[in-house]
């Protein structure tokens, strides 16, 4: 009988122990469901306007060149798959970033 009544403070820590291993468990999952949730999604093509549309495409030729000439620059790399994105061309966004 006093078994019993000495196990009840070690089922109390392992239950906090057990939540709070769980607890911490969640935290990676929830930042990145969080995150996930606040990312800017990208627009269609007819959300962007015609005068920033032709403005984008020069800046994304503009970092094409960039990239030529600098394979390995990559502010220009990063600012080319921002750019597609921001036009929409999901596929031409991820082929630059193959390389």
């Amino acid at each position: 009988m006093a078994t019993k009544r000495g196990n009840w403070p070690v089922k109390i820590f392992l239950a906090i122990c057990v939540i709070g291993f769980l607890g911490i468990s969640m935290v990676p999952v929830l930042s990145e469901a969080m995150q996930n949730a606040s990312a800017p999604k990208p627009q269609p093509d007819a959300a962007v306007p015609e005068a920033q549309r032709q403005q984008l495409e020069d800046q994304a030729k503009g970092f094409e060149l960039v990239l030529q000439r600098e394979p390995t620059n990559r502010t220009a790399l990063e600012s080319l798959i921002e750019i597609k994105l921001q036009l929409g061309d999901v596929t031409a966004a991820i082929a630059p970033s193959k390389s």
